[in-house]
């Protein structure tokens, strides 16, 4: 009976829809949007989608069964196979400055990431505009865009800030990554990635400690273990807060909702420590966070639980 009503209903339509609107529907592109906005008191934030990249899902829970990792899985309708994570990098608009909080991965960990310059433009902006870009970590899908093809400044105006830590043990060090539970050849890759990507900023790139607060109402929090530096984010205008979570966790699936480990993690008890330290926090403040690797938009909260944690994803504003 369906059926029927929804066939008649579309040969009715067909009949009565001028051929302008019918013409225009045909040639809408097909696609989602990329960026999404939202108000941090008197901050206007925007999530700027960089793509996508991913995995084995073991990567990224290192101290999972794998029997039981694949039936949270499926019972989560996700693939057994490989683990898709995104890349929501955040645009702050405080005091007639725009910040960008993380560059993204550009196409450094694999072809579906770039995405960013993309969004940028669909927002009315390109990376002229940006003025300041602040780095939680210098994993390669943090700093990617950072570098243009030719070798140049993708952000010709903008002022870097990464961690002090990061950069003595990633770009002034040979930094041993024997701990990445991945390829050598993957490794290799990936070192030489951060120190091209960081390149062109070099001569000028400003270092911080996690702790301090970068311009008022964008302060960082260490969260070491991840990388040697990693520090979170907290913005925070009037009684409205956003927390940005970076690689506390990959996706809440796993990391969340589970408590299995990441297995990029550098140190494994440090980085547990921080997790256990940040989510407890967030969890018991009902703070907003943003998770870099979350599904789009990457907004939700943390509830404490009985055994752990639980992700709730935030309903989208209009």
């Amino acid at each position: 009976m369906l059926s029927a009503v929804a066939g008649g209903t579309g040969a009715l339509l067909n009949n009565i829809l001028p051929a302008t609107v019918a013409a225009q529907s045909a040639a809408t592109p097909i696609g989602n949007a990329g960026h999404y906005r939202l108000q941090i008191g008197d901050i206007t934030a925007t999530v700027l989608s960089d793509g996508i990249i991913g995995g084995p899902p073991n990567v990224y829970a290192g101290d999972a069964p794998e029997a039981e990792l694949e039936e949270v899985l499926r019972r989560a309708f996700l693939p057994t196979d490989v683990m898709t994570l995104n890349l929501n990098t955040l645009l702050l608009e405080i005091d007639g400055r725009r910040i960008l909080l993380e560059a993204g991965a550009g196409t450094t960990m694999g072809p579906n990431g770039g995405h960013l310059f993309d969004n940028l433009r669909a927002i009315g902006l390109s990376a002229e505009d940006i003025d300041l870009i602040v780095i939680s970590h210098t994993h390669p899908d943090h700093v990617g865009n950072l570098r243009t093809a030719d070798g140049g400044k993708a952000f010709p105006r903008a002022t870097v800030m990464v961690p002090s830590a990061d950069w003595a043990f990633f770009v002034e060090g040979e930094p041993d990554l024997s701990y990445m539970p991945v390829p050598p050849e993957f490794r290799q890759r990936f070192a030489a990635n951060i120190k091209q990507s960081v390149q062109p900023f070099a001569g000028g790139i400003e270092l911080y400690e996690a702790g301090a607060e970068i311009v008022p109402g964008l302060m960082t929090i260490a969260a070491p273990g991840h990388t040697p530096g990693m520090a979170t984010f907290l913005v925070q205008s009037g009684s409205d807060q956003l927390l940005l979570t970076a690689d506390l966790a990959y996706h809440p699936v796993v990391n969340i909702d589970r408590p299995w480990r990441p297995g990029p993690d550098r140190d494994q008890e440090a980085a547990a420590t921080a997790r256990r330290r940040i989510f407890d926090q967030a969890a018991a403040d009902r703070t907003l966070v943003l998770g870099f690797h979350y599904p789009f938009p990457g907004l939700g909260r943390i509830l404490r639980t009985d055994t752990g944690y639980a992700w709730v994803p935030a309903g989208w504003q209009f």
